[in-house]
């Protein structure tokens, strides 16, 4: 150990040595404090070796802590379900769907359409919008008691103005309510 020491001390100014390695250490400085016979007095001089402490180490800079392993369900931010029949028709130029996307100053929410609808895939989603889905559909994703889900109808059939209210309500308290997570997507 003695000559790995000095060839460490050759490549690194300082030695920080951990919890674990101060009991070999203690164990080989005392074997080594015992005089031997053939030693002369330039040998017995050791290199100095440097213990860093808990308190001396949180005040260096340089230290890293140790890494936290985090599990994370993945998921994704957003999804907008609707049929597959609807995809052409709600991304069309001029569509009333990018138009009230365009209204409620949210056009980026287009770009997270999506065909494949299943329960599965919903409780992936942070956050669910589903529009004009047929009865079965809708019935398995309410039962998924998604925490943030809005069920639309299909807004190309709406036609008297109490119906587009009573979409357009709901979806606007929805948008503001989920506005911070919309604006980082």
């Amino acid at each position: 150990m003695n000559g790995q020491i000095e060839d460490i001390s050759l490549l690194f100014s300082s030695l920080v040595i951990l919890p674990q390695d101060k009991e070999v250490m203690v164990e080989e400085k005392s074997e080594a404090a015992q005089p031997q016979a053939s030693q002369t007095p330039a040998e017995e001089k050791e290199p100095t070796i440097e213990i860093k402490t808990k308190e001396t180490l949180a005040k260096d800079a340089y230290v890293l802590e140790e890494p936290v392993s985090v599990y994370k369900k993945e998921t994704h931010p957003f999804a907008i379900f609707l049929p597959a029949a609807l995809k052409e028709t709600y991304l069309a130029d001029q569509s009333k769907f990018l138009k009230i996307l365009d209204a409620l100053a949210v056009p980026q929410l287009k770009r997270y359409v999506q065909t494949d609808i299943s329960v599965e895939k919903a409780s992936s989603f942070d956050c669910v919008w589903c529009i004009g889905l047929d009865i079965k559909s809708e019935k398995d994703l309410r039962a998924l008691n998604h925490k943030n889900i809005l069920f639309s109808p299909d807004i190309e059939k709406l036609i008297s103005v109490e119906e587009k209210k009573d979409m357009y309500a709901p979806l606007k308290i929805f948008v503001n309510s989920n506005e911070q997570q919309f604006s980082q997507i």
